[in-house]
Formats: structure tokens, sequence, C-alpha cells
């Protein structure tokens, strides 16, 4: 868990340096704040877990003065935010429906500006953020949720009425104080028509006395989605007054104090019990037990295996250099229909020198994309240094990079200036590449070094902890 002034422990993982959507230059979502439940493991291939994406408020946008890209904003800017309430402790992650529980992966994302209406987060962008999430947590593309608050409520709708396509694609969006209008750029008038006939579950909650979003913004949509016999209906919660169970709290527009507290119910459910209701047709067609992505003698190899195959089409294999711009450089048929298990494997025969991203696209017959995890590799000429440490300086977190001839016990030390070892691991390791991400969060910033000693090597490195 990371820090952000004043709060020692917000509960959230600070994830910086992501580039999503826009250009390779200017992208449009910059970093996020990541909550998993306790029984989260990115390394389990089978279990699955509701998502909720968050987006804020213009507020936290990075090109605002003064501290640009900073995920903390998404708290300091409102902590009744998503983000604020699991900073502040006061987030439950479970609810438990049909018979089992459910454990929530909550996502939130700082965008790079909300300049309405010549530069602000387009419906394809919010494509680029549910991508990036099936391909780097272990989400339930059957469990997608959408949320936001103002600005981030406005890319929201305007997300799921963009297209009939769109609104299936996820399977619950909750929306607090928000400006966006049917029919007024960037939504068409049959926006609410999308959305009735995509079937998407719509919470909407607003203020009658907001002054910076009118409340009839929030009413039109409602009555344009249920003009069109939508099931389920739209769902809309009206604050009014300054007291009692329905109260505008603090000032007008400020109507997400209410969505994202667990205590507020409305027709029985709060918003987390109320996501669970919906979900989408969208079983996992492969069930993945192992993968692997390796350099060995400077080729990268995959590996990887299934136990259950379902209307399963091909793998393919992406690749990105230091831009995380994506592209294939191979497929793969699979099996298809299978309860065996079935084992593949790739090579890359021309890694880029330096730092290169990997990530394993499975694709079903109905053109269906499932993305597993995204692995780094670092490719250094043969004979030069076998130690790389990525990112340096460092905020959050430091991968080491290490190659070995043969299969050896490796040690690394993290010591400060003073020679206090401050964090240490050993392990067993194959032949090849390996990458060891450390949590340098709460660590103080200063001085370091990092020293990894193997069987047949020994290397320091200076880091600086910013």
């Amino acid at each position: 868990d990371s820090a952000c002034v004043g709060y020692a422990n917000i509960g959230q993982k600070k994830v910086v340096g992501i580039s999503i959507g826009g250009s390779p230059g200017t992208p449009r979502y910059v970093s996020l704040l990541q909550y998993t439940p306790k029984t989260y493991n990115p390394a389990d291939f089978v279990t699955l877990y509701p998502v909720l994406i968050f987006f804020p408020g213009y507020g936290t946008a990075s090109a605002l003065p003064p501290f640009g890209i900073d995920p903390c904003r998404l708290i300091y800017d409102q902590p009744t935010s998503l983000p604020g309430k699991i900073a502040e402790n006061k987030f439950r992650d479970s609810v438990f429906s049909d018979g089992k529980w459910y454990h929530y992966i909550v996502l939130s994302f700082q965008y790079n500006t909300y300049n309405y209406p010549s530069d602000f987060p387009s419906a394809s962008s919010v494509d680029s953020v549910i991508d990036y999430v099936l391909a780097n947590y272990r989400a339930d593309p059957a469990r997608v949720y959408l949320t936001g608050m103002s600005s981030g409520a406005n890319i929201v709708v305007e997300y799921g009425g963009n297209s009939v396509a769109r609104a299936q694609r996820v399977a619950a969006i909750s929306v607090s104080s928000t400006c966006s209008q049917v029919g007024v750029f960037p939504n068409s008038t049959s926006a609410g028509a999308n959305i009735a006939s995509g079937r998407l579950a719509t919470r909407f909650i607003s203020c009658t006395s907001d002054g910076t979003c009118p409340h009839t913004s929030t009413q039109n949509w409602v009555t344009n989605i249920n003009a069109n016999s939508p099931n389920p209906p739209a769902e809309l919660i009206t604050l009014n007054g300054s007291a009692g169970a329905l109260a505008c709290e603090g000032f007008t527009h400020n109507s997400w104090n209410k969505l994202y507290d667990s205590s507020f119910r409305s027709a029985g459910m709060n918003l987390f019990e109320w996501n669970i209701q919906f979900s989408r047709n969208a079983t996992v067609p492969v069930l993945l037990e192992g993968y692997t992505v390796r350099l060995i003698n400077g080729k990268v190899v995959f590996t990887w295996s299934t136990s259950k195959e379902i209307n399963a089409s091909s793998f393919g294999i992406e690749k990105a250099g230091v831009n995380q711009q994506f592209s294939e450089i191979g497929s793969i048929k699979s099996a298809g229909n299978s309860t065996i298990k079935n084992q593949y494997n790739f090579i890359d025969e021309k890694p880029f020198t330096g730092i290169n991203y990997y990530r394993l696209v499975q694709k079903d017959a109905d053109n269906n994309k499932h993305y597993f995890e995204t692995r780094k590799i670092i490719n250094v000429a043969k004979g030069k240094i076998s130690v790389i440490v990525f990112p340096n300086p460092v905020s959050d977190e430091v991968t080491l990079f290490f190659s070995t001839k043969n299969v050896q016990r490796v040690t690394y030390s993290l010591i400060n200036v003073n020679g206090k070892v401050v964090k240490t691991k050993a392990g067993i390791y194959s032949e090849g590449s390996t990458g060891i991400t450390i949590n340098t969060s709460n660590l103080p910033k200063g001085v370091y070094f990092l020293r990894t000693v193997g069987e047949d090597f020994i290397d320091i490195q200076k880091l600086l902890k910013q």
C-alpha cells in the first residue's frame, strides 16, 4: 500500500508511467490507483473478479497545476470520491449474491485533461482503458462496471450512449452529477436508445439544487433511456434539501458522497450490491494453467498451457517497446474445444534491445479478445551487463532484471546509505532472464544500493528513491 499527503495508508497501489488512449506521445490516461482484494493473486489464471472502473472529476486532471501526474490527486480533489472512501477505510469490497461472495477490484484512472468541447476523453479512450484492465488484471469480462463523478460521469454516460456495441461491452454504469446531455456533442439524439437497446443497467444520482451541472441533465438522460422501454429501466436517485437520507451534503454538486457510501441504499441496495446483479454473457473460453515469458540465448520464449477451451480460435502474441504501443507479432491456432491439457509455445527471434513488453491475447470464434497479464523482458547484448534496474530514479516500485546461464540461487538486498539492509529476498531461478518487482513505496526518499548475488556473479547498483 502507498501513502499520500495526509494519508499514511490509502489502501491502494499508486501506478504511474502508464500510457493509455490518445497518441503515443500524448496518452489520455497517465496514472491510476489500484485496489485489489486480499484474496487477489495475479498468477491465478482461474479466479476472476468483478471490476469497478472509476473516472474522476475535472480537478484531478494531470494538466492542472501544481502537481501534474499524481494518482493521489484522485483523493485530494474530493475525499468523498470512491478512491477517497477506500483511503479512509470506508469501503467494503465484498458482496453476497446468488449464493456466493464477490470481491471487487477497483481501478481509478487519472486523465491528462478535460477541456470540453475541444479536448476531453472520448469513448474510444474508454475502450482503451477497458482493454488495459482486461489485459493486466484478473478481471471478469462479464462483470465490468463503469462509474464516474462530474466530468468523469460525462465520460461514463457518453461511452454507454455512443453505440449499442459499447453499451453491451460493460454490465452496468453509475453516474453522479453529470453535465452531459442527450443530443449535445458528443452525444447523438439516439444516445439513450443505444443504452436501452444494449440493455445496459444505469444508476443516475444528482441534487435538485446542483449549480454546476443542472439536475435536469440527469433527468433528461433517465427520461430518454426509459422512453425506449429498456430492460432494466434507468434508475434515478434525486437528492434534495440539507437534511435526511436524501440530503445534498457539503455542496450541491456532491452527489458522489452518497453514491459511493456503502451504507446508502436505493431500492434496498448500495452501488456495489446493485452492480453485481448485472453481468454479460462473456464466458472466458479458455482456462489458462501456466504462462511464462523468458529470455534465453537472445530469444524470448513464450510457454503457456490450457486445461479447458470452449469456442476458442487462436492465440495472438503482442509486443511493445518503451512506448507500450502493442502490435501483434504472431498467432497460433488453438485447440478450439477441449477439456484436456494443451501446451503452446512461441519464440520471438528478434526482441528489441532494452525493454520489451509482451502480452498474450486469446481470440474466440466470435472475434472477442481476452487479454492475459503483460510481461516485461530486458534484452541485453551478449557479454554485456547481466543485471539491469528499471526505472531509476524510482518512486513506488522498481524491477530488477538479471540473466543467468544456468539454474541457480540468486539473492537481492536493498541497502540504505547507513549500510542497513531494508529489503532482501532469495530464490532459485531458471536459465535465462528473470524480472523481480520490488515495492519501494514505503521507503524514505534517498540513495540506496541494490546488491544482486548469484552463484557466478555479483552486482551492485546505486538506486535513487524519489
